[in-house]
């Protein structure tokens, strides 16, 4: 699972380059009252519950959800007519651009395309809004297979780019460009 955060880490911080700070969710908006100690816009992602099977000796592979936490300023007013409304709407946008870096993602050894579940605005924390975005997928895992850290920042991982994601119209959903470690 370490290996699914360092790569979704690591094509957040290269597609989106508006994202200042990422890390591993660990309740940072309990304390977010009292100070923001990292920048924003802000990314945690949360390695939820996998159900794991196990499919060799030393290979297992799990449904699971990972959880994608977008911590962005507040900035005030959103009714029609707002002076901060163009703000308000870049702020919904950014949810937008992030489901559509991470839709579809996938790192063949370490797991299937990511598939948006479940999102909802968390409660607003003092100056911060909350956007959570929950993502199904199958995660592997080998504990024979040394992890090396550094080769996971080289590693590519692929947009699973289906035609019934792109139009209307669903398309033949097996179609997927693209390549995969």
């Amino acid at each position: 699972m370490t290996e699914a955060y360092i790569l979704i880490a690591n094509h957040i911080k290269k597609t989106l380059p508006w994202v200042k700070f990422i890390d591993k969710f660990n309740d940072q908006m309990l304390t977010i009252e009292d100070e923001i100690d990292f920048a924003l816009p802000a990314v945690f992602i949360e390695l939820g519950r996998v159900i794991w099977k196990t499919t060799g000796p030393t290979t297992q592979k799990g449904d699971g959800q990972i959880r994608i936490h977008l911590v962005q300023e507040t900035y005030g007013n959103s009714h029609v007519g707002s002076k901060t409304q163009d703000r308000i709407m870049n702020m919904m946008d950014r949810y937008k651009e992030l489901h559509k870096a991470l839709q579809g993602l996938q790192c063949s050894a370490y797991f299937s395309a990511l598939d948006r579940i479940e999102s909802e605005e968390d409660e607003i924390y003092g100056p911060v809004n909350v956007f959570i975005q929950t993502y199904a997928t199958v995660l592997f895992e080998d504990t024979e297979r040394p992890t090396d850290y550094e080769s996971l920042e080289n590693i590519r991982v692929a947009i699973d780019i289906r035609q019934d994601y792109i139009e209307d119209k669903p398309k033949n959903p097996g179609n997927t460009l693209g390549y995969s470690a």
